[in-house]
């Protein structure tokens, strides 16, 4: 069951060979996103049926994202362009998530026995803002991470370093761990559309649920 997931599903995380500033522009990133996220086949509406049409998800213009990660010798790097009409954030701590908001989940190694680490990061009164949801993230003080907001463009920066040791990640090529991406949408009036790469976050799924991924070294 483990090697048949390393060896047919794994998506690369290419090797960061370049310096990464940890400040809300990704264009310093070597590599395109890891994966688009603009129809509906990752998205769920969770008010639609409310009859209001502002709750409803109209195109990518309206709610998207695009997912970034690589890895060197010291960290893991998180990075994602969320393309978003109206921002809205008005909860802290673990309720984030019913703001705009992302959220992680990562299980470092192939292993069903290991707990996620899951975390959340957002701009709360204009400020990045990070939470550990649960895990085993040893400690986050470590963990370097922005949030920019562009009302202009519509666009949110959230980008993050966090310690391959904090993660209890080994830093070398061909290492596997399990990913699980969410996007929360709220234009003010609750949570409205999520996002979802990997079903672990939103969806509870268990180990399988989760994105297989691989170190690789260019």
């Amino acid at each position: 069951f483990e090697s048949s997931i390393k060896i047919v599903s794994c998506m690369p995380v290419e090797f960061i060979k370049s310096n990464i500033k940890i400040d809300g522009d990704l264009t310093d990133w070597e590599s395109k996103p890891i994966v688009y996220l603009k129809d509906r086949s990752v998205l769920q509406e969770l008010l639609a049926g409310a009859g209001d049409p502002t709750l409803i998800w109209f195109d990518e213009n309206d709610f998207s994202a695009e997912l970034y990660l690589g890895w060197d010798k010291n960290n893991l790097y998180i990075g994602a362009k969320v393309k978003d009409d109206i921002f809205s954030q008005k909860f802290k701590g673990e309720l984030i998530w019913q703001g705009d908001s992302i959220q992680i989940a990562i299980i470092p190694k192939m292993d069903t026995e290991i707990e996620q680490t899951q975390i959340g990061l957002s701009l709360v009164e204009d400020k990045p803002y990070f939470h550990r949801f649960r895990g085993d993230l040893k400690d986050t003080t470590k963990t370097e991470y922005i949030v920019k907001r562009n009302d202009g463009n519509k666009n949110t920066i959230y980008e993050m370093a966090i310690p391959l040791n904090e993660l209890n990640i080994s830093a070398k090529s061909t290492n596997t761990l399990m990913f699980s991406f969410l996007v929360n949408d709220n234009d003010g009036g609750g949570r409205k559309t999520i996002i979802e790469w990997g079903k672990g976050i939103h969806s509870r799924g268990d180990f399988v649920s989760f994105k297989p991924l691989v170190f690789k070294e260019k």
